[in-house]
This record gives structure tokens, C-alpha cells and sequence, in this order.
């Protein structure tokens, strides 16, 4: 089985990826992106493309077979912010009235069964 990241809107009706409870927030749950899964064993670099008009949450839940450990950010966007709601969440909000394409990287790690890594995950995000 394979480690999966989750994507969470940040509003309580949940879109795009999904998997456990996001923390309600006055802002529209509207971020679109595309189920990831991969081994962090295999220490991944990936870029995934996200869609959004107001905020993305990337959500890193742990599963029976995967134990997320730490995220950290690698860079950071330059036409908005990153917000840390806890050590393996990271909400990207755009500059108000930012509209055009920005890009953050992030590492997490963790450990399968018995080996660890980490995946580097880029990602591409358009505001509309």
C-alpha cells in the first residue's frame, strides 16, 4: 500500500483530495488537484498542479501503512503566503487580488513499515 497525501479545501465540504476532516474557515473550499500517492520509501520528487480561487490546504494524514513525520518548506511562493496550522499541514493563500500561476515546494517525511524517506513535492498553482 502506498503513502497518500491529501488535499483538503479549507472550508468543511471537501473537494479535490480528500480523506479526513478539514478545519472549517470562512474561505470558499474551491482548490483542485489531483490524487497523490506515492512510496516515501522511494524518496520522490514530484510536481503536482493545483487549482484554486481563493486558498489550498496540503494535508500529509498518515495511513496504517505510512506515518508522516515532519514537512518542511523548501521555498516559498512568490505571489502569496504559506500557512502552518500544524507540523504536517501547509495552506497556500494568494496575494489578495494575485491572479496568474505561483509555485511552492515542500518536503515531507516518514517512514513504511520498516524504511524511511522523504518525497520533494513542487506545487504548481493557478489562481483564477
Amino acid at each position: 500500500m502506498l503513502g497518500r497525501a491529501f488535499l483538503f479545501p479549507v472550508a468543511p465540504a471537501i473537494f479535490g483530495l480528500t480523506a479526513a476532516v478539514s478545519a472549517p474557515s470562512a474561505a470558499r473550499a474551491d482548490c483542485a488537484a489531483p490524487f497523490l500517492s506515492f512510496n516515501i520509501d522511494a524518496d520522490p520528487t514530484l510536481r503536482v498542479e493545483q487549482e484554486t480561487t481563493s486558498v489550498c490546504r496540503n494535508v500529509f494524514a498518515s495511513t496504517e501503512f505510512t506515518v508522516y513525520e515532519n514537512l518542511q518548506v523548501l521555498s516559498k511562493p512568490r505571489n502569496g503566503v504559506l500557512i502552518r496550522p500544524d507540523a504536517l499541514t501547509v495552506v497556500y493563500e494568494p496575494a489578495k487580488g494575485f491572479k496568474g500561476k505561483d509555485e511552492y515546494a515542500i518536503r515531507v517525511c516518514g517512514k513504511r513499515v520498516r524504511k524511511s524517506g522523504c518525497a520533494k513535492i513542487t506545487y504548481d498553482t493557478t489562481v483564477r
